[in-house]
């Protein structure tokens, strides 16, 4: 993948941990949605490792070649103040370095849901996807099948109230989980989850908001949910919930 200058520039920003909250949901978005993005993120996390094994050998490598040059085998009481200073010189160099470009790995929970999580295919308004749009409802269906997920978001949520059904409120939950925006629909998951009698979208909000518990790093939660998918074989999800269960869980 060629990287466009933005996107070295976002992942430089990851590694050494200054990403401003509008960038880390712009790279949790591109980390989630793109394989290549991944896989280069994925390049420099290693590059940034063996930077450090190598500094990390440069410094030991050279404490001990000053250690032999200056302390005999027998040793001289008069050097060891002089030692110790010298060790605290390297210890804290070595930490201030190592605290400066040590890999950045990214958390297992997001790894997690980049894995896991593709937007649902949107098989409710097909009918919309070639005809020049009438409304709000018909742009965002647009819009979700573009993958422009932070339009669609925006404009699902200026349906008017009477139109709102069950699959806008489903997908808007898929477009701000795609772009980032997870703690916008963990609340509209859960609705959509607890429904009674259950709804047409029930299971799949289900396996949606334990993907986006897991990425708030709200494990448990998400485990109370997998369970009851793991439970439930006739589950749209079974596989990948026992999948899930089994990764994350050790169970």
């Amino acid at each position: 993948m060629d990287l466009s200058d933005s996107d070295l520039q976002l992942i430089k920003k990851y590694l050494f941990g200054r990403l401003d909250r509008a960038a880390e949901n712009e790279f949790s978005m591109r980390f989630a949605s793109d394989s290549g993005f991944r896989s280069e993120v994925d390049f420099h996390q290693k590059l940034f490792a063996s930077l450090h094994d190598r500094e990390g050998e440069r410094l030991k490598k050279m404490l001990g070649e000053v250690e032999a040059a200056n302390f005999p085998a027998t040793p001289q009481p008069k050097n060891w103040k002089w030692l110790g200073w010298l060790f605290a010189f390297f210890l804290v160099g070595g930490t201030v370095w190592f605290c400066f470009f040590r890999e950045k790995e990214v958390p297992k929970t997001e790894q997690v849901f980049a894995r896991y999580f593709q937007p649902f295919e949107n098989t409710e308004e097909i009918s919309t996807r070639d005809v020049p749009p009438k409304n709000a409802r018909d742009e965002a269906w647009q819009a979700f099948d573009r993958r422009e997920f932070d339009r669609a978001a925006d404009l699902f949520s200026k349906i008017s109230e009477n139109e709102r059904t069950d699959a806008t409120e489903f997908f808007k939950a898929n477009a701000l989980l795609a772009c980032g925006k997870t703690e916008k629909a963990v609340p509209i998951l859960e609705k959509l989850e607890a429904a009674a009698p259950p709804g047409k979208f029930a299971e799949q909000s289900r396996w949606y908001l334990i993907l986006a518990n897991l990425r708030l790093g709200e494990p448990e939660k998400s485990k109370i949910l997998l369970e009851k998918m793991v439970a439930e074989t006739g589950h749209f999800n079974h596989k990948k919930a026992v999948e899930l269960h089994t990764e994350f869980f050790g169970k």
